[in-house]
């Protein structure tokens, strides 16, 4: 393989990951949307049904800071 074949093929490798990360960013902002709206409804809906809020509390991690957060 000559210098300008491994350039080539070095370009045309960027230009795979590029657009797999790409891909990847799309998706994952189609799904963070579709997820806000799942949250959305849900929030609507619980609010509309009159249910109470409450604090989220997160159990179940080791918590290194003694925080009780994780």
């Amino acid at each position: 393989m000559g210098e300008r074949d491994g350039r080539e093929w070095r370009d045309q490798q960027r230009r795979a990951v590029r657009a797999h990360a790409d891909a990847d960013a799309r998706r994952r902002a189609t799904e963070h949307a579709e997820a806000a709206e799942l949250v959305a409804w849900f929030v609507a809906e619980a609010t509309r049904r009159g249910l109470p809020t409450t604090r989220l509390v997160l159990a179940g991690t080791t918590d290194v800071g003694g925080t009780g957060r994780g």
